[in-house]
């Protein structure tokens, strides 16, 4: 069940809302429970198979919490090796359904062997797991509330691509479940957003991106059509995922709970350190927090530093997907990342401009390999790119501009359809504007960090353009089949 299918926006939705109002007239536990049940049937009409396997392990990460907790007051290496059990066997589960064929594959033992589905969310749930019982045995969680935790972890805006959440971040918001016109307002306006930049930008500009990633799979293509195509997955990507955060935090805030953001206008960024404070924030903050800084951080000189930075993009990267170009689009950044690091220590810094231009280029050539489905596709993009294959500008568009016959055999071609090129470069255009002109959400509704201001101040500012985006979205939904979201594949 799509955020963006009609069987959710009306029937789901408004029926989960209605009932969680009547449960929360009885009590704050009954409408938890009303949304636990709810979140069960929306991942069980997915994959009921898999709505099992997250029931099961949702009890035995509660039992090992409450292991960790009766056992507070012994040594700590029997407390720590019930944590490293705990995380084992997540991370196995995850790398049974996620990696089993990957490593089958890569070691030469098999080549598909496996017939492997991998439930919906699981990298998102799996990392929720981790972080719970590492706070449990860090000491930030004393007491464990069964139904928050099971909420926690099934609270359906955020159960099949996040963002990131923390028990002690989101279960207290649960005390306070309610469902009123003020959180209704403020959440549907947050939700139309989010349905418009999936809907009417995202999905507009797949059609573009994957014609030239096809492309490119049989050869090098023309420099035009590989930019153009490019620059259309690097915002199909930002407005697909932003949409889809959008979405998960505006259906949490009309439950009264807030959702942690997870862009921050990333394309804004002046150098790659920014970029990724600003773009999927919650996966930056996880893979800092259990990763890069128990690998050692920064604590054991500049060498330890940046081999743990690009040990934490790599497996970065790796989580994304079972595939080498994802570990190379992590060694990229893992790699942008340390020349940043270098480039400041040396006390340098690059213009306002030049940092943006830089750093935006740095991150399309990346999303090159996050896209392509192998390296010989990626390489003859990039190839592409750099003008392996010439400008190959369509004839027409060089006969509008008035450019002579010469001009138009030297930087023209007739293998890219003039109208399509001219619509493509049409959209990403707009989707760039929006992207780096316009507000962010949070910008737009006031939402930084859970503060909440008063709901009419944010209505009245936003009311026309959240009007806009919602015909737009419901527009789009109403006129075709809605699309996954392309982090479900993640």
């Amino acid at each position: 069940m799509l955020f963006t299918a009609p069987v959710f926006l009306f029937a789901f939705l408004p029926l989960v809302i209605v009932a969680t109002f009547l449960a929360s007239r009885l009590s704050t536990r009954a409408a938890m429970a009303v949304l636990i049940l709810a979140s069960c049937y929306f991942y069980g009409s997915w994959q009921l198979w898999a709505l099992g396997i997250l029931l099961i392990s949702t009890a035995a990460n509660l039992a090992l919490g409450y292991v960790i907790i009766a056992m507070r007051s012994a040594p700590p290496w029997p407390r720590r090796l019930v944590l490293w059990a705990g995380c084992g066997a997540n991370l196995a589960v995850l790398g049974y359904f996620k990696y089993a064929n990957f490593f089958l594959e890569t070691s030469g033992l098999g080549n598909g062997a496996l017939d492997i589905i991998l439930p919906l969310g699981l990298s998102f749930i799996t990392f929720q797991k981790i972080a719970f019982l590492t706070d449990v045995y860090k000491g930030h969680i004393e007491k464990i509330d069964p139904l928050g935790f099971s909420l926690l972890i099934t609270f359906f805006p955020q159960l099949v691509a996040g963002p990131i959440v923390h028990y002690r971040h989101l279960v207290p918001q649960f005390s306070s479940l309610r469902v009123t016109p003020n959180t209704l307002a403020l959440g549907l306006s947050v939700f139309a957003v989010g349905l418009a930049k999936k809907t009417f930008i995202a999905d507009n500009l797949a059609g573009y991106a994957n014609g030239a990633f096809r492309a490119a799979e049989t050869g090098i293509i023309p420099g035009a059509w590989a930019w153009m195509g490019s620059l259309a997955y690097t915002f199909q990507l930002y407005f697909d995922f932003s949409g889809y955060s959008d979405m998960a935090l505006g259906l949490g805030l009309m439950f009264g709970v807030t959702l942690p953001l997870n862009f921050l206008s990333p394309y804004k960024s002046t150098s790659i350190v920014e970029f990724w404070r600003r773009w999927h924030i919650t996966l930056s903050g996880f893979l800092r927090h259990y990763l890069y800084i128990p690998l050692g951080g920064n604590r054991h000189g500049s060498v330890a530093r940046y081999r743990n930075l690009f040990l934490t993009m790599l497996l970065g990267g790796l989580w994304h997907g079972a595939a080498w170009t994802f570990v190379a689009w992590g060694a990229l950044h893992g790699l942008y990342l340390i020349a940043n690091h270098l480039w400041r220590g040396a006390g340098l810094r690059l213009p306002g401009m030049v940092g943006w231009s830089a750093t935006f280029l740095a991150v399309v050539v990346a999303w090159v390999f996050f896209r392509a489905p192998d390296f010989p596709t990626a390489g003859n993009l990039l190839q592409s790119m750099a003008g392996a294959g010439g400008l190959g500008l369509p004839f027409s568009v060089l006969g509008f501009v008035g450019a002579d016959e010469a001009t138009m055999l030297q930087w023209g071609s007739g293998l890219v359809n003039p109208i399509d090129f001219a619509a493509g470069c049409v959209m990403v255009a707009a989707a760039a504007i929006v992207a780096l002109a316009f507000p962010n959400t949070a910008e737009i509704f006031g939402i930084v960090e859970g503060a909440r201001r008063s709901v009419m101040v944010r209505m009245t500012r936003s009311a026309p353009a959240v009007g806009v985006c919602l015909w737009l979205g419901m527009l789009t939904v109403l006129s075709g089949a809605p699309t996954e979201f392309l982090y479900f594949q993640f």
